[in-house]
């Protein structure tokens, strides 16, 4: 059944008995039995609820959004081998534990019961206390989480992580992740901070000519696809490097203040 799932999303009943729910993909600081209650009336009265959200490994059923739908839903029609509906309605996504979680931290930002400020404060936590996550941007931390940036750097400093002297960001020429110290420029962090904040207003400025030249790369890899279906050949692999790396250096070059006087 993994292999038919790989790369897709599949909607089908899974056992409840199945389901693990013992990953740390909850979220929630706490259930509401309030909410349980409400739903577990509403499969009663016939009413459909939105699928559980799972994520299946090969051997376990991950479960990364639905907590409170799965416990209505044995509240209505009871557990174990009494359970007069013992399949549920789910949605199963192909993926480990670590992808379910990664799920489950961003989940019900938008529906369902609402995120109390201490569950978006778990859900960040689970993030940083993993030594891969825990070395991802602020920002990236946030998108995961569906929460502010800024509470990301709440977080942080209640937890005890010292980002004073350290910002993360994509290296311009590498495209990768990378750590910029600024205790290290000269003049201490007075001066560091007036560097991020030129160079965050350089890219505000230029912002559109970076748009620009990355539609011009755009189109240069559309002609040269087009020129291999007319001729029949491959387009050498150093030819679309030349071409990204021009739009890198151009790039560079505005974001340096070498823009030729635009």
């Amino acid at each position: 059944m993994l292999s038919a799932l790989i790369n897709t999303t599949e909607q089908t009943t899974i056992p409840v008995m199945r389901i693990a729910t013992d990953g740390g993909t909850q979220m929630r600081v706490r259930m509401v039995q309030a909410v349980v209650t409400e739903y577990a009336a509403a499969l009663i009265a016939g009413q459909q609820l939105p699928p559980i959200v799972l994520f299946y490994d090969g051997q376990a059923y991950w479960l990364a959004d639905g907590f409170h739908r799965l416990a209505a839903w044995q509240l209505a029609y009871g557990q174990g081998a009494a359970c007069m509906r013992p399949e549920i309605p789910a949605e199963v996504r192909a993926g480990s534990l670590r992808d379910a979680i990664l799920y489950a931290v961003g989940a019900n930002a938008s529906h369902g019961l609402r995120r109390t400020a201490t569950d978006k404060r778990r859900a960040v936590e689970a993030l940083l206390q993993d030594a891969e996550w825990s070395q991802w941007s602020n920002s990236e931390i946030a998108r995961r989480c569906d929460v502010s940036e800024g509470f990301v750097r709440k977080v942080k400093k209640a937890l005890g992580f010292d980002t004073s002297y350290a910002t993360r960001y994509l290296h311009p020429k590498t495209g990768l992740p990378t750590t910029m110290n600024l205790v290290n420029i000269a003049g201490g962090p007075a001066v560091a901070a007036r560097v991020v904040v030129d160079t965050v207003t350089r890219i505000q400025q230029h912002q559109e000519e970076i748009t620009e030249l990355a539609q011009l790369f755009r189109l240069t890899l559309e002609n040269l696809r087009q020129w291999s279906a007319l001729t029949g050949c491959a387009v050498p692999a150093a030819t679309a490097a030349v071409a990204l790396e021009a739009v890198v250096e151009l790039s560079v070059n505005l974001l340096s203040g070498q823009d030729g006087g635009r």
